[in-house]
C-alpha cells in the first residue's frame, strides 16, 4: 500500500488534494491525530517537488479537522538547487482552516552524504513491538479511534523517557516523513498521561515539528522522548531508518 492509498488522497486539480480521513484515523478529542495530519501535509507537499526528501516540517495547527473530505492546498513558497519550501494549507468540509504547515524538501543529490551515530547509546531493557504492552482503551465513554488503527504499544521506559511504537500501514519506500509524523504525535500520550496521573485534562496541541533528512534515515526532534517505527533512539533525537 502507498501513504495516499491509506490516507485517501487524490487530486482535486489546480494542484489542491483532496483526502478523505475518516474516523478510524481520530484521536480522543473528535479530530483527525495531529500526526495523521502533519503527514497529509508531507504528502501533499511531495506533489510539487517530486524526487526530493522531506528535510522538515512545521505544523500548526489551528482547529480540529473533523470527519470528511479534507481539501489540501499546497503552495511552492521557493524552489532552490538544494531546497524547496512548499506551505500547505488543509481546510475542513465546511471550508474552514485547520491547519497551515512548511515543508521543506531537500534535492539529497546536492548534500554531502553524513551520519552520526549519536551519544546516548542503545537502550537497555526494552523489548520488541510483539512483546510490547498494547494501549489499553479509555473507559467512560471516550473514545480513541487510531488506537484500533495503529495499535501503538509500550516497549520500555527509562529515565530518558518513554518508548512507543507503531503499526504503519504502508510500504512504499522513500516514504518514512510520514510515518515518522503519526508515531511522534502518538507516542505524547504516555509521558503526557504519566506527568497527569491519569486525569482526564485537555491539552493544547498547537503544533508538530521535524527536522532533518539523509539517504538513510530521518532525523525527528520534538519536546518528549519519543520512539516509533522501530526506530533507535539517541538522547531527544529520532533516527528512523528509510
Amino acid at each position: 500500500m502507498k501513504v495516499l492509498e491509506f490516507l485517501r488522497g487524490t487530486p482535486a486539480g489546480n494542484g489542491e488534494w483532496h483526502y478523505d480521513l475518516g474516523r478510524e484515523l481520530h484521536g480522543a478529542f473528535g479530530g483527525a491525530n495531529g500526526g495523521v495530519v502533519g503527514a497529509t501535509c508531507v504528502s501533499a507537499a511531495r506533489s510539487l517537488s517530486p524526487g526530493r526528501a522531506p528535510a522538515s516540517l512545521d505544523v500548526r495547527f489551528i482547529r480540529g479537522l473533523t470527519e470528511g473530505t479534507a481539501r489540501v492546498v499546497p503552495v511552492m513558497l521557493h524552489e532552490g538547487r538544494t531546497l524547496s519550501i512548499v506551505s500547505v494549507d488543509i481546510f475542513d468540509a465546511k471550508g474552514k482552516l485547520c491547519t497551515r504547515a512548511t515543508v521543506s524538501l531537500a534535492n539529497l543529490e546536492a548534500l554531502e552524504p553524513f551520519e552520526h551515530a549519536g551519544f546516548a547509546g542503545a537502550p537497555q531493557g526494552w523489548t520488541s513491538y510483539d512483546q510490547g504492552k498494547p494501549w489499553a482503551k479509555p473507559g467512560s465513554g471516550v473514545e480513541v479511534p487510531l488506537i484500533g488503527t495503529f495499535d501503538p504499544r509500550l516497549v520500555g521506559n527509562d529515565d530518558r523517557g518513554y518508548a512507543t511504537e507503531v503499526k504503519v500501514h504502508w510500504d512504499e519506500p522513500g516514504t518514512c516523513a510520514e510515518a515518522a509524523c503519526i508515531a511522534a504525535d502518538i507516542s505524547v500520550g504516555p509521558p503526557v498521561g504519566s506527568a497527569l496521573g491519569g486525569k482526564p485534562i485537555p491539552i493544547p496541541n498547537p503544533d508538530l515539528i521535524f527536522l532533518g533528512a539523509s539517504c538513510s534515515f530521518i532525523i525527528l526532534s520534538i519536546a518528549f522522548f519519543f520512539m516509533g517505527i522501530s526506530s533507535f533512539f539517541f538522547e531527544d533525537f529520532f533516527f528512523f531508518p528509510a
